[in-house]
């Protein structure tokens, strides 16, 4: 052996001595370091250190942070938020959220098997931002000496200077930019075809997906196995009519759908209402298995009305509501056991707003999202809603009429927990469906929904092709009863003066004897005498012209004059009013 041979094997075994110190599970930063101190300083070279590494099978090469000079000293702010953002766009641990104008991260929990769960978007404060930068750079700055010099010690930035990065324009825009988190392997058609999110990060969509996210297991799952597995799911409870079936069906496949609608993921879907004619029917349970199957858990949420006065008035909690729940990236809301009347403005703005916005909370800095939000709602029979809601919502009616609820016995005691342990199943079911349907190049449902037209395309389409009805259907029951109070007693009022005065011209105080006959029982709340209901009642009566309640329509026989004098006549339904007087075409 020459001499240069020998000092490659004592380098050799200077390399081992110094790396065998540790167990290679064990091996920590600072014994990385102490190598690369010894090879820097010739003690080893390259070749004995790469000779040792290649004789252990089993070491995990470390992970040799940069070191970064903090801002300071020559170094501006712009140029160290360069630095960072170049680093860790790579490792898409921080995002920029363009809608809320924040620097995001996926939140993580551990469940009590250690399992990482995926909670949604956190926006990153900078004493959180400070410690999570320290996970991918060593920053470090100079001290200069009094007597002159310098040196060099590790330092981490300051608050102030955490906030300054996160605010900075370079920062943010060197982020990749997120939109939503799939919490399902969703179908989307791209560029005409049918596709799905990568696991992770997805510049197509600016989408996450949980890499432990419930996937579409079975592509090839057949139409007829995935109707038997969905009647599996919801053949034990007790629906009112068959469309309530249906209407269950496209209550869990409509979150299934945001890919698939050409006006984009924030296209609006229908308002689902889960009613039941008494308690213990189920509705919540039922509303649960599209929870379970979406988020893994049936998550519900307080009551938008309670049944107390005026408590459906809650505008301002339900809007702080609804804004947490998009900062965070939520998909589903689901709120249970409402009572008396539900009236809410903002939850029938938010229902149909492809759009939603609203001030942060604690700052004076307004942000606008896209409401990708699927919403839901429960109540007993009794439940009224006002006539803007009522028109955009789906009822799923279930009717339990035995009397104790709690002898009932079911074939799948446990359906909660069967669902949790099929999501791959059931997602390849509803698959099966989207498949079929754009198999058939997605023939659009036959019936319309003025409210949420491309829903009633695509959902109604889908559900159509394969042998389902559709969910735009009304059934009879719904038709002739509404759970919208005014429209119900007008529509009384409606047939009575058809019934009674058919051909004549009235006026309000005719229309108010109608009403007043001891054999009828309409409005019975009006206190007649006083002025201010008469007044109301003018008002209400007006708000219903030109409408058709039970194929009779109110008009008026001359709205020159003034509305006190009006004359109103209740005449059988004919077509709309002639559109080419009003188009001129």
């Amino acid at each position: 052996m020459n001499e240069e041979d020998k000092k490659k094997e004592a380098e050799y075994i200077f390399a081992k001595a110094l790396l065998n110190e540790l167990k290679p599970q064990d091996w920590s930063k600072e014994s990385w370091e102490r190598l690369k101190d010894s090879y820097l300083q010739g003690k080893v070279s390259f070749e004995s250190w790469e000779r040792f590494i290649s004789e252990k099978e089993e070491i995990i090469e470390p992970t040799i942070l940069e070191s970064t000079e903090l801002p300071g000293n020559g170094i501006l702010i712009s140029e160290f938020a360069k630095t960072l953002v170049d680093k860790l766009k790579k490792e898409r641990v921080l995002f920029y959220r363009q809608d809320s104008r924040q620097v995001i991260e996926i939140g993580t929990l551990k469940d009590i098997e250690d399992k990482i769960i995926q909670t949604g978007f956190i926006p990153i404060k900078s004493s959180r931002f400070v410690t999570l930068v320290e996970n991918y750079f060593i920053p470090w700055c100079k001290i200069f000496k009094k007597g002159g010099g310098s040196f060099e010690v590790i330092k981490s930035m300051t608050k102030d200077c955490g906030n300054t990065v996160l605010d900075s324009q370079v920062f943010q825009e060197g982020l990749p930019n997120i939109n939503r988190i799939f919490t399902v392997q969703n179908p989307i058609i791209y560029k005409g075809d049918l596709t799905f999110p990568k696991e992770g990060y997805d510049k197509r969509f600016n989408s996450w997906l949980p890499h432990d996210a419930p996937k579409i297991t079975n592509m090839e799952m057949s139409l007829e196995d995935a109707k038997k597995l969905i009647y599996d799911i919801f053949k034990e409870f007790c629906f009112e009519t068959r469309q309530d079936y249906m209407n269950a069906i496209s209550a869990l496949l409509t979150p299934f759908l945001r890919g698939l609608f050409n006006t984009g993921f924030n296209t609006r879907c229908p308002v689902y209402c889960y009613e039941a004619n008494r308690e213990r029917s189920g509705k919540d349970y039922l509303a649960g298995i599209t929870g379970i199957l979406y988020e893994g858990h049936a998550s519900e949420e307080p009551p938008i009305s309670n049944g107390e006065y005026r408590s459906s008035g809650g505008n301002d909690e339900l809007r702080k509501k609804l804004t947490s729940a998009m900062i965070s990236g939520r998909k589903r809301l689901h709120f249970s056991n409402n009572k008396g009347h539900l009236n809410n403005s903002v939850f029938e703005s938010v229902v149909t707003a492809t759009r939603y916005s609203d001030r942060l909370l604690g700052k004076n800095e307004s942000v606008t999202f896209d409401n990708e939000l699927d919403f839901s709602f429960s109540g007993n029979l009794g439940i009224t809603l006002t006539p803007d809601l009522s028109n955009r919502t789906i009822f799923i009616k279930l009717f339990l009429d035995i009397e104790d609820a709690n002898r009932r016995k079911f074939d799948n005691p446990n359906l909660h927990e069967i669902v949790l342990g099929k999501r791959n199943e059931l997602l390849s079911a509803l698959y099966s469906l989207v498949r079929n349907w754009f198999d058939k190049k997605c023939p659009k449902g036959l019936i319309p929904f003025a409210s949420f037209p491309e829903w009633a395309r695509v959902c109604g389409g889908i559900m159509e092709a394969a042998g389902y009805d559709s969910p735009c259907k009304k059934s009879n029951e719904e038709i002739g009863i509404s759970i919208d109070t005014e429209t119900d007693e007008m529509k009384e009022l409606f047939e009575l003066c058809y019934n009674k005065r058919k051909g004549y011209w009235l006026t309000k105080m005719d229309i108010k004897n109608l009403i007043i006959d001891p054999n009828e029982n309409i409005m019975s709340y009006m206190q007649w005498e006083n002025r201010s209901s008469q007044t109301k009642f003018g008002i209400k009566l007006n708000k219903f012209v030109g409408r058709i309640l039970s194929d009779i329509r109110l008009i008026v026989e001359d709205k020159k004059i003034r509305s006190s004098r009006w004359k109103y006549k209740f005449v059988k339904h004919k077509e709309n009013y002639d559109k080419k007087e009003i188009f001129g075409v």
